[in-house]
């Protein structure tokens, strides 16, 4: 029976010293840095719109819990292929369907976050965290990294 790693018996800084949780928590700090970067640019945008810091924060909070969460979830469960497949379909579930029942919700009751443009910013923070994860992902899989260990141990001095 498969169950998720466990870090009994150690402490906070030697689950932090392995190098799969420094790379999931570099990975965090990199999509809280592009969020609020993308949350700048959409504050930025305001023109006086009535209701447009509530749908920016509205957006944001959706996209940050989902984003956060799916990355979390799919770096958590690593240790076997199964497990592997299981963690990206469960971040996957997470990451999407938050903004979905954002986007649901304010096509039946968000009515007057719809006008103000929440729907717009929901679909532009989740493309552009997604786009983030993504590249997170690529630069963090462990071929990479053996490849960027292999050439860092054959530097000449």
């Amino acid at each position: 029976m498969c169950a998720a790693p466990r870090f009994l018996n150690q402490n906070f800084w030697t689950v932090v010293e392995s190098s799969r949780a420094r790379s999931t928590l570099l990975g965090g700090c990199t999509l809280l840095l592009v969020w609020g970067a993308a949350v700048a640019v959409a504050l930025s945008l305001d023109d006086g719109r009535p209701l447009w810091r509530e749908s920016v924060a509205f957006a944001a909070g959706t996209c940050l819990i989902g984003s956060l969460g799916g990355w979390c979830t799919t770096r958590f469960f690593v240790g076997s292929p199964s497990l592997a497949v299981a963690g990206a379909m469960a971040g996957l579930l997470l990451r999407m369907m938050i903004p979905l029942a954002a986007l649901a919700w304010l096509q039946t009751r968000g009515t007057f976050l719809a006008l103000a443009g929440a729907g717009g910013l929901l679909t532009a923070l989740y493309l552009t965290l997604l786009t983030t994860d993504i590249l997170l992902h690529i630069m963090m899989s462990p071929a990479i990294a053996e490849r960027l260990r292999t050439v860092e141990q054959n530097k000449p001095l």
